[in-house]
């Protein structure tokens, strides 16, 4: 599960939380490295074949 900050942090700012992000997040706060979003959208698809770049972007902002 992601952090209750980060979760926090997008809540605050406007963004609703989705499964989806939820999975994004956690993808995040376990990298190793500093991913683009091209990165990280090849790891999320590989726990989630239904997340499109286009919410990685939106995530990610």
């Amino acid at each position: 599960m992601p952090s209750r900050d980060l979760l926090q942090c997008a809540s605050i700012a406007g963004a609703t939380i989705t499964e989806q992000r939820k999975i994004i997040c956690r993808v995040l706060e376990r990298s190793q490295d500093h991913p683009d979003a091209e990165q990280v959208f090849a790891r999320v698809r590989k726990l989630d074949g239904k997340i499109s770049l286009a919410t990685v972007y939106r995530t990610l902002k």
